[in-house]
């Protein structure tokens, strides 16, 4: 039904925006270091240019902790995109993507964003995360990690970094 796709959509994007499209709190702590809350991950096509802006706000900080605590997950998508900001120009390789379904195996880069927006590869990252942490949070934490881009501090996560689809 066109009319409900439509609905549930319009509903979501409404969420999102009353949730600050999946960002909660952020501000610069002292010796610049920027300190970023991300609740969940809205698909991109909604929360694209909150990533944008908020990731942007950070650009020009020594230093960034990215607090995914309690994130249950949402988009991984989103995740790709925040991680973008993170690296240089050149495309990373950030994990694949497999379907069983499918039996197909795809790779998963960052997506280009403009330079000046950009957080880069040369300054520390930290990740926060907690037992609450899940999916699409725990996916951004350990691709980044393996990649040694971000040194993850907390707990252990919920273990759910894995694509799903609902029955």
């Amino acid at each position: 039904d066109p009319k409900g796709s439509i609905d549930r959509y319009g509903r979501s994007i409404l969420a999102a925006h009353k949730e600050n499209y999946g960002f909660g709190k952020s501000e610069r702590l002292a010796n610049n270091i920027a300190y970023v809350k991300i609740d969940g991950f809205y698909e991109p096509t909604i929360a694209a240019s909150a990533v944008a802006s908020e990731m942007s706000e950070i650009a020009d900080a020594s230093a960034l902790i990215l607090d995914l605590r309690g994130n249950g997950g949402g988009s991984s998508d989103t995740g790709v995109l925040v991680s973008s900001y993170l690296f240089d120009a050149a495309p990373v390789h950030l994990t694949d993507r497999y379907t069983r379904s499918t039996n197909r195996t795809e790779p998963v880069w960052t997506r280009p964003v403009a330079s000046d927006l950009r957080f880069g590869s040369a300054k520390p990252v930290y990740v926060l995360i907690d037992r609450e942490t899940f999916s699409a949070a725990e996916d951004l934490a350990y691709a980044l990690q393996a990649l040694k881009r971000v040194t993850v501090v907390g707990e252990r996560s919920k273990g759910g970094a894995n694509g799903a689809r609902g029955f």
